[in-house]
């Protein structure tokens, strides 16, 4: 990634204009002037010869001198106008990263708790976010969902945690999602944000956009390839919080959606429970958008269960009445 403000976000570069020297041009009708007296000069008396010598010589002198001080002014206002454009430029905002307005970065540490307790309830819910292993609430991540970051997806990848994040040039990577990235296999180690050691990762890149970590730790005997040391850059808040927030609803729709779908209520009900979306609240008025539609899904199952459990309970009773009024019917009949 590139830096913004003071965070290696570099959004604009300015080019400083050029300056070049201007070329003194004499009038061509002063220089005919010039060229007809000295002629009429040398047709002269020698008396009048040397007044008009003279006067031609002070001709001379006034003509360069009209010159020079045009030359002169005309640098001067093309300095002005050249200084005035730096200055304007320099002046000038730089263009603000989309922020959602009510993530203010003193939510950031509650955030990175809703998407570490979601991504730990249910891995799938965040398939792109692996914990790293060997190490305490410190997460990779393989794409980027934000809006102004999604063009570094099959670039670069993130480590986070709790106190900082990091982003990481992969093999091939430039500046600012440039350079060269093809598909295939990387055997990386990454230095953790906080340098304190590195660990190797294997990631296939399946598509354009996206890497797949597919292995952490030593690599086995049959690895092959170079490994290559990758370090961190440190990551803005700026973007980090609205990465994570991007997580936190993508997740927490994934929740409400299978909630809602006979095929996957079954295999993701017995993993939910309410408790970790507790973080998640108050946040941000989308993601209380989102969590409510988790609640009504959870509210639906609450009242189909005891249904359920009401019509199993009849079926059951219903069962043992038949039963019993088959043996009641037998006994009457053998007698």
């Amino acid at each position: 990634m590139t830096s913004h403000s003071s965070h290696h976000l570099q959004l604009r570069s300015t080019t400083t204009p050029v300056r070049r020297r201007r070329r003194i041009r004499v009038p061509a009708l002063a220089l005919a002037r010039v060229a007809a007296s000295a002629f009429a000069v040398a047709r002269m008396a020698p008396a009048i010869a040397l007044a008009r010598l003279a006067a031609f010589f002070m001709l001379i002198t006034r003509v360069l001198t009209s010159a020079l001080t045009i030359g002169a002014l005309a640098a001067c206002a093309h300095a002005s106008a050249a200084t005035s454009a730096s200055s304007a430029t320099a002046s000038e905002p730089e263009p603000e990263l989309p922020q959602t307005p009510d993530l203010t970065p003193d939510k950031l540490g509650r955030l990175f708790d809703c998407v570490a307790a979601l991504q730990h309830q249910q891995p799938e819910s965040l398939y792109w976010v692996s914990p790293l292993e060997g190490t305490e609430g410190t997460f990779v991540t393989t794409q980027f969902h934000y809006s102004f970051a999604r063009k570094y997806s099959g670039h670069e990848i993130s480590i986070f945690s709790r106190d900082r994040a990091a982003y990481y040039w992969m093999p091939g990577a430039q500046h600012d999602a440039t350079g060269f990235v093809p598909m295939g296999h990387y055997r990386v180690d990454a230095e953790l944000p906080d340098h304190s050691r590195a660990l190797r990762l294997n990631f296939d890149k399946r598509s354009p956009t996206a890497f797949v970590l597919v292995h952490q730790g030593d690599d086995d005997a049959s690895a092959s390839g170079p490994i290559k040391r990758i370090l961190p850059r440190p990551l803005p808040v700026e973007i980090i919080k609205e990465d994570l927030h991007e997580m936190a609803f993508i997740a927490v729709t994934f929740y409400a959606q299978a909630l809602r779908a006979d095929a996957l209520r079954g295999a993701l009900l017995p993993a939910v429970a309410r408790e970790p979306f507790t973080s998640c609240r108050n946040l941000t008025q989308r993601l209380d958008t989102a969590l409510a539609g988790v609640d009504d899904a959870l509210a639906g199952i609450d009242t189909i269960q005891p249904a359920n459990a009401f019509a199993a309970e009849s079926r059951s009773a219903s069962s043992t009445a038949s039963g019993g009024a088959r043996k009641a019917t037998r006994h009457v009949h053998d007698q």
